[in-house]
């Protein structure tokens, strides 16, 4: 019955529900995951639903193929994906209707740039993540990731660009066509590259060398918690709470790019990702200036990786704003 053994070490509750599958005849299996979809749609959000369905979906091929009945059951309907899209499209015009603000911005990146000094694991990763804009998982699993110096072509000395760096690891982009993958490309840095790539090399070779390999859930699962402690611990102070109380009311449930959290005025590691583009932004793309290279959607898209001409993505990240100007 078993056509290929997992290709990874799976979620518990992912390894419970295909173990209980392969116990059954193959006939079985689409009732067998029907109920179980009937049972996640119970107790889910739209969004966890799908992030449950697809693993379950993944481990479903991987084990018995594209042609078991339970493989096209495992899925959103028509009609679940499309409230999706209504709620994204709703989350995105709150969050720039009704923008999150960062106090002291330069101190931040000074903090952040203090945070490559340590032997922490988590203040490493949150520096790089907000000092670079990628994601934690880039920064610590993916055996890919590198940041690489960019040669400036000198007669006298060697020489790399200070404020720039050729980043290569993009995730979250499911191999698909014009996006990142497997690709490197120039983005800005908001500490010199020196300073980033040294305490990417320490991270990977000294601090962390578990982490790398590890894949997202497994990541997540192991450090998504103290990650996010960390971060409101050393930047909540610069996440504007002085919202109006309508405000504060219209956030419930969000988070700068409309997660589910307590309240939007509480960051977290991925914000870092937000932050850094909007400080790129001003910084790098003068935004906002009769110098301003191109539009904020369009930069935004650029710096972070997204698919050519994909600007929707891009306005997802238009959710803050700088209460004060970073210097280059």
């Amino acid at each position: 019955m078993m056509k290929n053994p997992p290709k990874k070490k799976l979620r518990p509750d992912v390894a419970t529900f295909i173990e209980e599958m392969a116990e059954l005849p193959l006939a079985q299996h689409a009732a067998y995951a029907q109920r179980e979809i009937n049972r996640l749609r119970d107790s889910l959000s739209l969004n966890s639903l799908k992030t449950y369905l697809s693993l379950r979906r993944t481990a479903v091929r991987e084990r018995f193929g594209v042609d078991d009945g339970a493989f096209d059951l495992l899925r959103l309907t028509d009609d679940e994906y499309a409230q999706l899209r209504q709620n994204y499209q709703s989350a995105v015009s709150l969050r720039q209707a009704e923008p999150i603000r960062i106090r002291h911005s330069r101190e931040m990146l000074f903090t952040a740039r203090e945070m490559l000094k340590t032997d922490d694991r988590y203040a490493l990763i949150l520096g790089l993540a907000l000092l670079t804009g990628r994601r934690p998982n880039e920064i610590a699993c993916n055996p890919k990731t590198r940041f690489d110096f960019i040669p400036i072509p000198s007669v006298q000395a060697r020489a790399w660009e200070k404020w720039h760096i050729r980043f290569r690891g993009q995730v979250k982009t499911r191999n698909a066509k014009g996006t990142m993958t497997n690709s490197a490309f120039t983005i800005p840095v908001l500490a010199p590259a020196k300073e980033i790539r040294e305490a990417f090399v320490r991270l990977r070779d000294r601090i962390a060398p578990d982490l790398v390999g590890m894949d997202y859930e497994e990541f997540n699962r192991a450090s998504n918690t103290p990650l996010n402690r960390r971060c409101k611990a050393v930047f909540g102070r610069f996440w504007s709470n002085d919202d109006s109380a309508d405000l504060a009311e219209a956030r419930v449930g969000t988070k700068a790019r409309g997660k589910r959290k307590l309240e939007g005025a509480s960051v977290s590691a991925r914000d870092m990702r937000i932050i850094y583009a909007e400080i790129c932004s001003r910084i790098f793309n003068k935004t906002g200036t009769n110098e301003e290279r191109c539009k904020p959607s369009e930069y935004y898209a650029r710096i972070l990786g997204h698919r050519e001409n994909d600007l929707t993505t891009a306005q997802s990240y238009a959710a803050v704003v700088l209460e004060d100007l970073p210097r280059s």
